[in-house]
C-alpha cells in the first residue's frame, strides 16, 4: 500500500510523468497563494470527471487552509 501522508502535509505525491495515470501531488505548490483548487479523476489517463473550487480569500496556501 502507498504512503498517501502527502494529502495532509505537503510531501510530493508520484510525479508529474505518472500525473495522469496515478495519484499526484506537487509540494513545491504547497506554500503557494491559492485562489482555485481542481480535483481531477482520472482512469488510466483517460478525464473522467473534474471539479473546480474557488476559495473565498485569495492569499491563504494550501498548506494554511
Amino acid at each position: 500500500m502507498e504512503n498517501f501522508s502527502g494529502w495532509a502535509t505537503g510531501d510530493n505525491i508520484g510525479s508529474e510523468e505518472e500525473a495522469l495515470t496515478k495519484d499526484y501531488l506537487s509540494g513545491g505548490v504547497w506554500d503557494e497563494p491559492a485562489k482555485y483548487i481542481a480535483i481531477v479523476r482520472h482512469q488510466e489517463g483517460v478525464l473522467d470527471a473534474v471539479k473546480v473550487f474557488k476559495f473565498r480569500y485569495w492569499g491563504a496556501s494550501l498548506y494554511t487552509r
